[in-house]
């Protein structure tokens, strides 16, 4: 393969990889802001969405474990634990990949985990790194139990149960 095919690879690649994962993050928007605004039955993003990801994720996980089914929370805690390891994946590829050669086999990637002793920390991805991570986001968010779709159901049957209205307008 060429230099340029190769750059042009990992390219497409961490750009598939990021486009999709805003889709996580778009959903974890979603789930804040209908949480924030059960009472009401009306999804604001605004409010929710500049709202760090990670942040979102607590909200929504100690909302899920205080007011629903341990089914529904284990679950949670599965996508959720995916969720932050690939954020953690996603992180390495956009702030981490500058000084990367895209023509070798894998990129390398840095980013600094403690500034207080200045310390980086580096990883490598090749290729087929990159296609399993995109496999993954969409698995959290179309598979089993995905964000989109099953999880969400779940979600909102449990909010009707719970608050007694029609939760799936918030769709």
């Amino acid at each position: 393969m060429s230099i340029l095919e190769n750059r042009r690879k990992y390219r497409e690649l961490i750009g598939e990889y990021i486009t999709a994962f805003a889709e996580i993050e778009f959903y974890m928007s979603l789930y804040d802001a209908m949480i924030k605004n059960q009472e009401t039955y009306k999804v604001d993003l605004v409010t929710t969405f500049a709202t760090p990801l990670k942040v979102k994720i607590k909200h929504i996980r100690n909302f899920i474990k205080e007011q629903f089914s341990v089914e529904l929370f284990t679950t949670w805690q599965l996508l959720e634990a995916e969720i932050l390891d690939l954020n953690q994946s996603r992180s390495y590829l956009v702030h981490g990949t500058g000084f990367s050669d895209f023509w070798a086999p894998t990129i390398k990637t840095m980013l600094d985990v403690d500034q207080k002793n200045q310390q980086l920390q580096f990883k490598e991805f090749n290729a087929e790194d990159l296609r399993l991570l995109c496999e993954r986001v969409y698995h959290v968010l179309t598979g089993e139990n995905g964000i989109q779709g099953v999880f969400l159901q779940a979600l909102l049957s449990e909010m009707r149960g719970k608050f007694g209205q029609d939760a799936s307008s918030r769709q």
